[in-house]
C-alpha cells in the first residue's frame, strides 16, 4: 500500500472538529429564529386584544376529577375574568351577604358568555337590570363552556355552599351538542363537554408535555389551537351529516328531561328557588325556513358560519323548551319564556343580536337579561320565599 492511499484513508481531524461547532451555529440560529416568530407572535396578540405582551398562555380550563373540568381560579386576560370560586366575574364571598338575594345563573359557553367581556354577559346585565329595579341582589356567573345538564347536577352540591336563593337555568344545547360530538360514543351521564375538547385522561406522555410548553409559548398556543380547529371541523364533519339522525335518538331528551327533574328537585329541597329559562335561537319557531334564507341575503357570515346545523338544533331548540316548560310545571318551579320574548325581533334584529346560531353579542345578552328581569319581577312569590321585599319599579330598558 503506498502512501497516498493511507492519505486517503487517514480521516480529516479538521472536519470533524468544525462539525459540532456548524451545528451549535445551527441550533442557535434555529434558536434565534423562534425567538424572534415568538415575539412577533406575541405582539400579534398585543395588537389584537391587548393581552399583556409577556403572559403565560393558560388554558381557561383544568382538569377535574367529579366534572372532568372546571374553571380555572383566579385566571384573567382578554376580558375575561375567573375569580377564586372558579366562576367567571368579580371576587364574591361564600358566605351571602346579610339582606340580599344571592341568585347563581347556571349553564354552558351562553351563560359563561364566549366571545363577550365581563360587563357583557346575560348575568352581568341581570344584575344590573334588578339593581336598577330596586333590588339589593347578587347574580353569580356558573357559567362553564360545554356543560350540560349532568355537570350541573354533579356541581349543585358546590353551588349550595354560597348560599343561594335562587339557581337559574339556561341550560340545554350542550345535552344535543355533546351528542353530536361523541357521536356513537355517546353514553348518558358524560362528563366530556360540548365543544371543549378537553380530555386529559386520555392524552399520550408527549401531548401533556406540549401542552405544559404551550402554556409558555405564543407559538405553540396557536399551533395547539390549530391542531384543536382541525380536530372540531374533523369531529364536526361527521355531525353535520348526522344531525338529524342524533335529534331523533329519544335517549338524549329522555336523559335531559331526567337531569333538569332531579336537579329542580335537590334545588328545592335545598330551600331555593329553581328558575327555568327557555333558550332563544337564531331562527324564530314561527318561521324558521323564511329566516334562514333571509339571514343568507341579510348576514351572510353569520348563515355560512353553522347554517348547516340550523335545521337539526330548530328542532332540539322546540323540544328542549318545551321540556324546560314541562319540567317546570310539574315541579311547580318558576318558568322564564324567553324564546317567545325573542320572537319579536325580525331578521334585520337578530343578525345583530346574534353571534351565531345561539351565542349572543352584548346587545343580545342585554335584550336577555332584560327579558328575565321583567319576567322575575312578575312573580311575587319568589321575592317572599327569599325574604327579600319585591321592588316597586319595573327594570329599564
Amino acid at each position: 500500500m503506498n502512501d497516498k492511499e493511507e492519505e486517503k484513508r487517514e480521516p480529516d481531524f479538521r472536519q470533524f472538529n468544525r462539525r459540532p461547532f456548524r451545528i451549535a451555529a445551527s441550533a442557535v440560529g434555529l434558536l434565534i429564529s423562534l425567538m424572534i416568530v415568538e415575539f412577533a407572535v406575541r405582539a400579534y396578540d398585543k395588537a389584537r386584544s391587548g393581552v399583556p405582551l409577556f403572559q403565560t398562555y393558560q388554558s381557561q380550563v383544568l382538569p377535574d376529577s367529579l366534572l372532568g373540568y372546571r374553571l380555572r381560579p383566579g385566571r384573567k386576560g382578554a376580558g375575561i375574568t375567573i375569580n377564586r370560586l372558579g366562576m367567571r366575574g368579580r371576587e364574591v364571598s361564600l358566605r351571602k351577604p346579610q339582606g340580599v338575594l344571592r341568585i347563581i345563573a347556571m349553564g354552558g359557553s351562553t351563560t359563561f358568555g364566549v366571545g363577550v367581556k365581563d360587563n357583557e354577559t346575560y348575568p352581568f346585565y341581570l344584575e344590573k337590570k334588578l339593581r336598577e329595579a330596586g333590588l339589593s341582589v347578587q347574580v353569580l356567573n356558573a357559567g362553564v363552556q360545554g356543560y350540560h345538564s349532568y355537570h350541573h347536577l354533579l356541581r349543585l352540591s358546590e353551588l349550595f355552599k354560597l348560599e343561594p336563593d335562587m339557581i337559574l337555568l339556561y341550560t340545554g344545547w350542550n345535552d344535543f351538542g355533546v351528542r353530536l360530538v361523541l357521536g356513537d360514543k355517546w353514553r348518558p351521564n358524560t362528563t366530556r363537554g360540548s365543544g371543549v375538547l378537553f380530555d386529559p385522561a386520555t392524552r399520550p406522555f408527549w401531548q401533556r408535555v406540549a401542552l405544559r410548553f404551550s402554556t409558555y409559548s405564543a407559538l405553540l398556543n396557536h399551533a395547539k389551537s390549530l391542531v384543536v380547529k382541525f380536530r372540531w371541523r374533523k369531529s364536526h364533519s361527521v355531525a353535520e351529516r348526522k344531525s338529524i339522525a342524533y335529534i331523533e335518538d329519544t335517549r338524549v331528551l329522555e336523559n335531559y328531561r331526567r337531569n333538569m327533574e332531579e336537579i329542580v328537585t335537590r334545588i328545592q329541597n335545598f330551600g331555593a328557588n329553581a328558575v327555568l329559562a327557555s333558550q332563544v335561537f337564531i331562527l324564530r319557531t314561527s318561521s324558521s325556513s323564511s329566516d334562514s334564507r333571509a339571514l343568507a341575503r341579510t348576514a351572510p357570515d353569520l348563515y355560512r358560519r353553522d347554517a348547516r346545523y340550523w335545521a337539526a338544533y330548530a328542532r332540539w331548540r322546540d323540544e328542549m323548551n318545551q321540556t324546560v316548560k314541562d319540567v317546570a310545571k310539574g315541579k311547580n318551579a318558576v318558568f322564564l319564556d324567553c324564546a317567545s320574548d325573542f320572537e319579536e325581533y325580525d331578521v334585520r334584529d337578530r343578525a345583530q343580536l346574534f353571534q351565531d346560531m345561539i351565542h349572543l353579542t352584548p346587545t343580545g345578552y342585554e335584550r336577555l337579561a332584560e327579558s328575565m328581569a321583567r319576567r322575575l319581577l312578575q312573580n311575587e312569590s319568589l321575592f317572599h320565599q327569599s325574604g327579600v321585599r319585591k321592588p316597586s319599579v319595573a327594570p329599564s330598558s
